[in-house]
């Protein structure tokens, strides 16, 4: 079924006081090419939105990224795994070549101000319920049941969903943009519904760009 999260800002290296806990438990990784990474996400073993650290490791022969394990945001634990495949989708270049800090951070406190925790009945309409978003109803109806799937209960999938909508409606209102359109355009998904593959196969077809691996981009 796979699992998704949004990812909140650049990676950065691993602080000194982390690297000892890591080298004695994965004595066969190389430190210097994990990297601390800003996350949240929705999942079963924590209440309301969960925020912390991914801990994102580059194989150093094919460049594949792996999840080795997560930090809490305060630095005060740290969990380790084995190598689990990652992949990392960035926003289509329109999007990502102005992005907003302030509005990613305007959206993240809206989302913590309504947080829920994760949600079997939601799990279970993504089974059985189409996400996309059609354009078939009034343009204002379409884009309120829209907005009023961000109050439901979420499953991993709708915390991408909602954290991206809602930014592009903020930022469609700055640019003067009508905010249905930008949507339709980049995340045409309900957000009490759909799996991760759902998720995926949207973001493909809507011009978002997939990395397995580092090439010649940066992280």
């Amino acid at each position: 079924m796979g699992h998704v999260l949004v990812v909140l800002a650049a990676p950065q290296p691993l602080r000194t006081s982390d690297i000892a806990d890591i080298q004695s438990a994965m004595p066969s990784i190389n430190t210097s090419r994990i990297w601390r990474v800003p996350t949240v996400e929705s999942t079963r073993g924590h209440a309301g939105l969960h925020c912390c650290e991914m801990l994102l490791y580059v194989q150093p022969k094919s460049g594949r990224f792996s999840f080795v394990g997560e930090l809490s945001t305060d630095g005060s634990s740290l969990a380790l795994v084995e190598n689990e495949a990652v992949e990392l989708w960035q926003s289509p270049t329109e999007v990502r070549s102005q992005l907003r800090v302030d509005i990613m951070g305007q959206v993240l406190a809206e989302m913590k101000a309504t947080e829920q925790s994760w949600s079997y009945a939601t799990a279970a309409r993504a089974v059985l319920k189409s996400a996309a978003l059609r354009g078939s109803k009034n343009r204002a109806t379409l884009l309120r049941d829209m907005q009023e799937c961000w109050d439901e209960a979420p499953i991993c999938t709708s915390i991408v969903v909602v954290f991206w909508q809602r930014y592009l409606c903020h930022f469609a209102r700055t640019v003067g943009q009508r905010e249905l359109d930008l949507v339709l355009k980049l995340m045409p998904l309900f957000a009490d519904r759909g799996l991760p593959g759902d998720l995926t196969s949207s973001m493909r077809k809507c011009g978002w760009n997939c990395l397995d691996r580092l090439k010649t981009c940066s992280l």
